[in-house]
């Protein structure tokens, strides 16, 4: 799983390496780092997943369900630190820099 989700970045690392083997790598990552969107587009890509997340947990509530205790309640140490590993190694950030530049 771990090779497969960094295959696509790695591909792109030979390919710009193999075709522009002066200083391609360079511009291609400052091309990758570039962020073309505002602020307002952020926090909408933050905010309404979380305000879906808690209306769909609200609604859940109100119809008679029950909200579970989270497997990692209590543990905030294991927590602060698995989710930049997850979310570095486990999400979409593999594949990124196979799509962009």
């Amino acid at each position: 799983m771990f090779a497969g989700s960094f295959g696509l970045s790695l591909a792109a690392i030979v390919v710009v390496a193999s075709t522009r083997p002066v200083g391609g790598l360079r511009a291609w990552l400052s091309r990758c780092l570039q962020w073309r969107i505002g602020w307002g587009w952020w926090a909408f890509a933050l905010l309404v997943p979380l305000a879906v997340m808690l209306l769909a947990a609200g609604l859940h509530i109100a119809l008679g369900g029950g909200i579970a205790t989270a497997p990692a309640a209590g543990h905030l140490v294991m927590t602060v630190v698995n989710l930049p590993l997850v979310l570095l190694l486990g999400g979409p950030l593999g594949e990124e820099f196979g799509w962009r530049g």
